[in-house]
């Protein structure tokens, strides 16, 4: 057989062999999530606070030049 065939069969052979073996997994239990109502991470709280920072910063010295 040519080559080129060759490599398409063993792709299409492995292709269905990872299908068939792993399609039939049983799937992670599910994660706890925090309960509504929580207050939000202090982290992202700053992380907002500093991306209005830059962006007024940058908005001003924009403006100067």
């Amino acid at each position: 057989m040519r080559p080129q065939i060759v490599k398409i069969l063993v792709s299409f052979v492995v292709f269905f062999v990872c299908t068939v073996t792993w399609g039939k997994q049983v799937p992670p239990p599910p994660q706890r999530t925090p309960l509504p109502g929580l207050p939000i991470d202090g982290g992202l709280i700053y992380l907002v606070l500093l991306g209005i920072v830059l962006g007024l910063y940058f908005l001003l010295r924009k403006k100067r030049v």
